[in-house]
């Protein structure tokens, strides 16, 4: 962890995206930019409609946090329009959703934690598109209607949180989790980090391991300790 001053002049860049492609490119070029931004959020259409139901949605919203002297904050801001190319518009009045006051964030809070969600996936910024199509297919197929937030890291690759429609019957959880295991290992370069996910893994390797640690648990288990009758 690094502390760095707070700039003196900071922007919050919000771009609409009518296009999962454009979106990725420019989430590829941005995180290859020198002019490294704070924060990158992202939101398809239905997470945006969670943080901000009062605006219209676009199919892909993203929000830059730009900083830097007061000065140079114009020019890192050219910058970061020429990297983010392709959006159909950009607006730097739409709030984002951490400087709100506590009521209002809490509020939002509560709204998102009805939403279930499956875990992260973490994926190249190229992939995150064609990511997101598959998830919001797979969850119209499962019949739990599914969004994505998201947030592009310094090394390119892009942290998606998928959520679902919370399902009446909670076994539908697995299934859902199943589903998005099965996308992520057909999305080079991609990881799938969940409570859950180890249930889905079939790489020869872990189930070896899986099968070792059983067993020895099997063996170990106090359950399966003979204990003294009489203590000394």
């Amino acid at each position: 962890m690094r502390l760095e001053a707070k700039p003196a002049a900071r922007r919050t860049l919000t771009y609409a995206y009518d296009d999962g492609s454009k979106l990725a490119v420019a989430l590829d070029k941005v995180s290859r930019t020198s002019q490294t931004p704070a924060w990158v959020h992202v939101t398809d259409a239905v997470a945006s409609k969670i943080l901000r139901p009062a605006s219209v949605a676009d199919p892909f919203t993203v929000q830059v946090s730009a900083g830097g002297t007061s000065n140079g904050i114009a020019a890192r801001e050219k910058a970061i329009d020429a990297a983010m190319a392709g959006f159909t518009s950009k607006s730097a009045e739409v709030p984002n959703p951490f400087d709100v006051t506590a009521a209002a964030y809490r509020k939002t809070a509560d709204t998102v934690t009805r939403s279930l969600f499956v875990g992260e996936v973490r994926v190249p910024a190229k992939s995150v598109g064609d990511f997101v199509a598959k998830t919001r297919a797979f969850g119209d197929q499962s019949a739990a209607k599914a969004g994505i937030y998201a947030s592009l890291r310094a090394s390119g690759t892009v942290s998606t949180f998928p959520f679902f429609a919370a399902p009446k019957d909670r076994s539908k959880v697995y299934d859902l989790s199943k589903g998005v295991r099965a996308i992520t290992s057909k999305t080079p370069g991609a990881a799938f980090t969940s409570r859950l996910a180890h249930l889905w893994e079939e790489e020869a390797h872990f189930m070896r391991r899986m099968a070792f640690l059983r067993s020895l648990k099997l063996t170990i288990d106090t359950a399966h300790v003979a204990q003294p009758l009489v203590s000394p």
